[in-house]
């Protein structure tokens, strides 16, 4: 009985963590999406990756992934 606890709290972490990874990499996700020049691409990956871990960061590539093209 231990052993499907133990499997069912590894697999809650596991998700979570996905989850987070997920949210963390969606400006980048988005900049691709939108159509960004590859100079825009690459400073909303480079915004996300070095500064996601503060909420300004994320915020900030966040506002420049989803921004309209020039």
């Amino acid at each position: 009985m231990i052993y499907g606890i133990n499997v069912l709290l590894y697999l809650k972490y596991v998700v979570a963590i996905l989850l987070l990874l997920a949210i963390f990499f969606a400006p980048a996700y988005l900049a691709g999406l939108t159509g960004k020049s590859k100079y825009d691409a690459l400073r909303t990956r480079c915004g996300s990756w070095l500064f996601g871990w503060t909420i300004i960061g994320w915020i900030y590539a966040l506002f420049v992934s989803s921004s309209k093209k020039k």
